[in-house]
């Protein structure tokens, strides 16, 4: 689990980044991390967070997740999402 935890850290950390002037993303001090793409617009990086976040988790980083999990989980995403936009 603590892997799943470091990784969805990561996940949102790099889901950010670019909006944050005086941080850089951790490509190349981390084995095997290249980067991730980069907005190429302006967005809302609480959106881009919830949608990092959901899509790790409910991507199946967490063992055992069950169907209604993963379910639950799209849901709460939209439903955040829909709250901030």
């Amino acid at each position: 689990m603590t892997t799943a935890v470091y990784a969805a850290g990561v996940t949102l950390y790099e889901s950010v980044v670019p909006g944050i002037s005086d941080h850089q993303s951790l490509a190349g001090q981390l084995n095997d991390f290249t980067g991730v793409p980069q907005p190429t617009s302006v967005v809302d990086f609480r959106v881009v967070a919830n949608t990092a976040l959901a899509g790790v988790i409910g991507g199946g980083i967490i063992p055992n997740l069950q169907a209604g999990d993963v379910t639950a989980i799209a849901d709460l995403e939209t439903a955040v999402n829909d709250g901030i936009v």
